[in-house]
């Protein structure tokens, strides 16, 4: 369908699933346990549209039915539908809302992993992956997942974005996954501005069920070894490598910024803690420290304050408190981050 004028059933439909997947992001961002309901009402709606969009499209000529394209988008709309119903289901219990929630998260992860393969084909698409339309991302990129033999989800597998055709080695960014998470759905997170500023983007998965925050070392060594081993195969910019993650992988990047053996050339832990450590390891290091106010897990009082510790033992830290971010990544400050890791390079 590349080069070829696409058929208005697929791009309604394209168009209803990208804006539902991306009110989905929007209520993942303020979710919070006690307002459950509110959420699921909210994206109830957007399941009725889906499902009205769905039927209309089953309704057209087969050839659109049958394509590559309308077969991806058919799969993505029903795995956000039940996304949104898992999410939106009532829960026996607080502890239960919140693991469907997670859940839930993580199908929705897997609607952008169906839909990036339609970026060439589709206009929709590649502007829902990119910053915004004038940070376009050049002819040539891929998304790679390493150590798929043990399965598509096995510790310890990592996914990489490898930007297109560019000149010169690039930044890296490595953003590691909250707890119980993956590498293969957090890269998402991260996608539109490793594709709009041509960076790499590596996200691993840990070896255990979370990151190892009693004893960074055990997740740090096999981390540094692939980026080693990944330097020898891509232009990484060496010397140009941000280290980010959320909540337990935040907890867990601002472990790694008390070890040596992590010469990262930033840290950016968003809605995680400060684990015990050696803070003198911490001196000249450069953090961007983000955490919502909302924040329903790690009070923001307890951020705020152990961000100062970790200023007073000499590293340059910024620390961003935003007001109406509950326990969620900020996506919205990616842009900042990024200009604060790479001053000069990005707009």
């Amino acid at each position: 369908m590349e080069g070829e004028a696409v058929p208005k059933r697929i791009n309604a439909l394209c168009g209803v699933l990208l804006q539902s997947l991306a009110f989905f992001e929007k209520v993942q961002r303020r979710f919070h346990p006690q307002l459950m309901e509110r959420h699921g009402a909210a994206l109830r709606k957007e399941s009725g549209l889906i499902g009205q969009a769905l039927d209309e499209f089953a309704g057209g000529a087969g050839e659109e039915r049958d394509s590559p394209a309308g077969e991806a988008l058919v799969g993505a709309s029903r795995l956000l539908m039940a996304a949104i119903t898992l999410f939106s289901e009532p829960a026996d219990d607080l502890q239960a809302g919140v693991m469907s929630a997670l859940r839930a998260g993580r199908k929705a992860c897997r609607v952008c992993e169906l839909l990036f393969p339609l970026r060439r084909e589709l206009k929709a698409v590649d502007a829902f992956f990119r910053e915004a339309p004038r940070l376009g991302a050049p002819p040539g990129d891929a998304v790679l997942h390493l150590g798929e033999a043990g399965g598509p989800y096995a510790r310890g597998n990592a996914s990489l974005y490898v930007p297109g055709d560019g000149a010169g080695p690039r930044p890296l960014i490595i953003a590691l996954h909250g707890g119980f998470g993956h590498g293969r759905d957090f890269l998402w997170s991260w996608i539109r501005q490793a594709r709009s500023r041509g960076m790499f983007l590596l996200a691993p998965t840990s070896t255990g069920a979370t990151w190892s925050l009693a004893d960074p070392g055990r997740d740090l060594s096999p981390l540094l070894e692939l980026v080693d081993r990944l330097g020898g195969e891509y232009p990484l910019d060496r010397d140009r490598v941000l280290l980010t993650g959320f909540s337990d992988g935040g907890t867990f990047c601002l472990g790694c910024a008390q070890r040596a053996e992590a010469r990262f050339a930033a840290f950016s832990p968003m809605s995680g803690v400060l684990p015990l450590g050696d803070l003198a390891r911490v001196r000249s290091r450069r953090i961007f420290w983000i955490h919502g106010s909302w924040d329903w897990m790690f009070p923001v009082a307890r951020a705020r304050a152990e961000s100062a510790l970790l200023e007073q033992a000499g590293a340059e830290v910024t620390f961003l408190a935003k007001d109406d971010l509950a326990h969620a990544l900020p996506g919205e400050e990616f842009p900042a981050v990024l200009s604060w890791f790479v001053p000069g390079r990005c707009p």
